[in-house]
């Protein structure tokens, strides 16, 4: 079966900048509980070439009924390029990690409690009451304020309510990608990106399995 792609650059954290049509081939990987990523070559001097001079973020759609449609994990940032100042068109190819890369950029404060053996305690508290606790707090600093969540400390994503309890203490500094990704091999939660927002985490993952995302 074959589908439609393209690829689509966006302003970090803001609007639409135009369809990257003229690229000379693509890679991308989307894995699950996990940061995508996507390798990009293209001509430096091809229509929507400037828009590749500046980190963006570049959006992978495929073609559907209704239009195109951006799938989870499909949204990848502009951060390094190359190229061969011999080669004559100008390509240049570029390194792009999935969103979720940027969360490494949020990280958790001391908090208004007295830390426990110098780290921050989290009692009895559901996964979605961290996550959310380290999100609210980076937003209050101007941390990422882009990133949105459908979760809350009460119910996951699904609306279903959280069906475990954590006791866990986590020291100053630490990072949401590294909580997220350790939730998930925990068997806590099931996590994506949809755009840049973290989506659906869930409280099993048979749950997740089975739901079309």
């Amino acid at each position: 079966m074959q589908y439609g792609l393209r690829l689509v650059a966006h302003q970090a954290n803001g609007p639409r900048l135009g369809v990257l049509g003229q690229h000379l081939g693509f890679e991308a990987g989307m894995p699950h509980n996990d940061v995508s990523s996507l390798r990009l070559s293209y001509p430096s001097g091809a229509a929507g070439g400037s828009r590749l001079e500046s980190p963006v973020e570049i959006a992978l759609e495929y073609a559907a009924s209704a239009g195109w449609v951006e799938p989870a994990n499909a949204r990848f940032f502009r951060i390094k390029r190359g190229g061969d100042i011999a080669d004559r068109t100008g390509t240049r190819a570029f390194e792009c990690p999935g969103y979720a890369w940027m969360t490494r950029k949020l990280v958790l404060y001391l908090g208004v409690q007295p830390l426990v053996e110098r780290k921050r305690p989290f009692n009895g508290v559901s996964a979605g009451a961290i996550l959310r606790t380290m999100v609210n707090e980076a937003h209050a600093r101007g941390t990422l304020p882009g990133l949105a969540m459908d979760f809350t400390p009460t119910h996951d994503g699904a609306g279903d309510p959280w069906d475990k309890v954590l006791t866990i203490a986590l020291e100053p500094g630490a990072d949401l990608l590294a909580l997220l990704l350790n939730l998930s091999e925990q068997g806590m939660i099931d996590w994506q990106m949809r755009g840049i927002s973290i989506r659906r985490p869930m409280t099993s993952p048979w749950r997740a399995c089975r739901r079309r995302f």
